[in-house]
Order: structure tokens, then sequence, then C-alpha cells
């Protein structure tokens, strides 16, 4: 009996979100106000960073991920899958890591060997072997990680490996440069700041006020992180990088800087470029839309995009937020007596539906 009013109840309440869900109003209710916005980065941050560390030295990950958790940011990993497949404690080991929610995974080939501009030199087998031979490996030992990017091993590339890649992953991390603006076109050849021993923390905040200055996204290369080095060793200096992620979280708590994983920018940047909202009501109680993009696969393109709502001139306090997911409650804002509020929506999940005054 008892189960059978719980199961009750669950349907009862799936019924009545769907039906809010679906909700129409009357033409009475109707009225008019602006569409809504495409923040450029998550959450309406000013500029985004993503921190990218190659090779997967585990002893220096493990104290990446420490630090990440001190000062919540978030990093790719770019693993060699032959250093790793076949080594369950290791594999473990990775995973443990992963399964913390601060490193995600990316592709860095399978052995590091080949120099592909040098790909005439090799066969199609051995090239795709390296590339998405790999990204099977991965797929394989972490099931439960996505893999969006590859990481060009020296950042060397060509006609035949750049399709290759193209054919599993949906951008390529190279070197040089580090700060990309608005020229999205180019996420196949997105370059980045290869970290050494000798690069101070004032340098690498000195880069993000760039990046955040231009509202663009700065794309950082570790390697390995300790205390001990040479100039231009691969090796980021463990008290410069503590000093730089209290920077970063100190930026983000400001509003201005967004530290997403090099996958989660990928995924936000793919899902920006192809988002249409399509407006269903807007009344004098609520508004529906629907988030849509492109991309295809819905599991893969599953993070929130960041809307900016015009709401009616008589909205005040918060307002709930309703997805087949959950509710959420967020602030109504006002700039030159225009209400407004920001609000997270992943794209593909049907309706979305706000309210006003959610106490």
């Amino acid at each position: 009996m008892l189960k059978a009013l719980l199961l009750t109840a669950y349907l009862l309440g799936h019924t009545a979100i769907s039906m809010v869900l679906n909700a129409p109003i009357s033409p009475a209710d109707q009225i008019s106000v602006t569409p809504p916005e495409v923040c450029n980065w998550a959450d309406n941050k000013t500029a985004a960073i993503s921190v990218t560390i190659d090779d997967g030295h585990y002893e220096s990950a493990v104290k990446f991920n420490e630090l990440q958790k001190k000062y919540n940011v978030y990093s790719t990993q770019f693993l060699i899958t032959d250093t790793i497949a076949g080594n369950e404690e290791r594999v473990k080991g990775w995973s443990d890591i992963f399964s913390e929610g601060y490193m995600d995974i990316g592709n860095h080939s399978a052995g590091h060997e080949i120099r592909y501009d040098e790909s005439d030199s090799y066969t199609a087998d051995e090239l795709d072997r390296d590339i998405n031979g790999a990204y099977t490996t991965l797929k394989e030992l972490f099931p439960e990680q996505d893999v969006l990017a590859f990481a060009t091993p020296w950042g060397q590339n060509s006609q035949i490996t750049d399709a290759l890649i193209r054919e599993k992953h949906y951008a390529n991390r190279s070197v040089g440069g580090g700060i990309v603006y608005w020229d999205t076109s180019v996420l196949y050849k997105l370059g980045s700041h290869v970290i050494t021993f000798d690069t101070t923390a004032e340098e690498l905040n000195s880069m993000t006020d760039k990046a955040i200055s231009g509202g663009g996204w700065y794309i950082q290369l570790h390697h390995g992180l300790g205390d001990e080095g040479n100039a231009g060793d691969l090796i980021t200096d463990i008290t410069a990088c503590e000093k730089h992620f209290e920077y970063i979280k100190e930026q983000s708590d400001a509003g201005k800087l967004w530290s997403g994983s090099f996958n989660d920018v990928i995924k936000y940047i793919c899902e920006r470029k192809t988002a249409k909202i399509e407006m269903l009501w807007t009344g004098k109680r609520s508004i529906g839309l629907r988030l849509t993009d492109d991309m295809g696969d819905n599991d893969l393109f599953d993070y929130p995009i960041t809307l900016k709502v015009y709401l009616p001139d008589s909205w005040n306090g918060r307002i709930k937020v309703i997805q087949k997911s959950g509710t959420a409650i967020y602030p109504i804002e006002s700039e030159d007596g225009v209400k407004f509020a920001y609000i997270n929506v992943v794209p593909d999940r049907g309706n979305t539906i706000i309210k006003m005054n959610a106490w």
C-alpha cells in the first residue's frame, strides 16, 4: 500500500511538472518584453580561463588537483594512452582524480612519438592509431569521461592529421599565443601559453587581466608541477602556481572570470554558436521559452548556457526557472529601469518556464 501511494505521488508530481512546462496563457495575459540574449561566457563572466596539462605526469596531477580544489580551478589533463593502458593501478588513480570533478581529460595521442608535420612519413593506419585509436582507448579506460579535444604533440599538425583529428574531436589545442578572442572558427587551431619554471605568478596574472580586458579565453599549457627546476624547464613552479590560482579565484568571485575546463569551454562555445531561442509566450506572471542548439549529441553537449532574460517591469525579487531537470531560483536585476535576470539553461531539454515572485 505504501509503495502504491508513493508511486501515485511520484506520478502526480511529474504530471504537475509536465503540465507547468506546457501551460499556455490567455491572450489577455500576453505582454511584450525584449527577447533573451545568449551570454558570451558561463554565468555572464567577462572572460574565461582554462588550465590544460600535458603528458599525464601523475604525481604532478595529484598536486595540481589539490590546488584546484583549494581555489576552485578546473583543468583538462591531456593524456598519452600508451603510458597508462594496461596499468590498472594508474588507471584507477586517474579515475579517482577525475571523480572529484576538478579535472577532466583530453587526447594527447597514443605515443607522443609521431611528428605530425612529417605525416607523409607514416602510414594512414599509424596516424589513425595515434589519434583516433587513442581516443577509443581513453573512452574504454574512462567511460564516464567526455573526450572532446585533442592536443597535438609539440603543437605540430598537417592537413592529413587535421582531418583525422576532426573525425572524433571538436577542437585541437596547439601552442603559442594563449588568448583567444572572438574568432572561434579556429577551434582546431587554438593556441596556448606554454608555462615554464621561470614563468612568474605576476606574468600569469597579467595574461589573465589581458583576457578580462578583452573578454577573451586564456588557455594555459602546463606539464609538471614542482619546486625545483631551471629556466625553460617544462615544470610549473608550485609557488607561482598557487599564487596564480588564488588570483583566479579572486577574479572569479568578483564576477570577472570563468574558470572552466577546456572541455567545458568547448561545449559552451559550440552550444553558444548554434543556439536558438524560441519564445513560447510572455505573460504577466510567467514566460515560456525553448532553447536548442545544432550540435546533435544532447548527451555530450549538456553544459548550461547562460541567458540574459528580460522581464516585465512589474516583477520584483526573485524568479523561479523550471526545466525538466529541476528548478532554480535567480535574483532579478535592474539597470536603467530595465528588469532582467541571468539564468542557466541546458539546451534541448524541452520548455523552460520562468515564474515571478519566487520567495
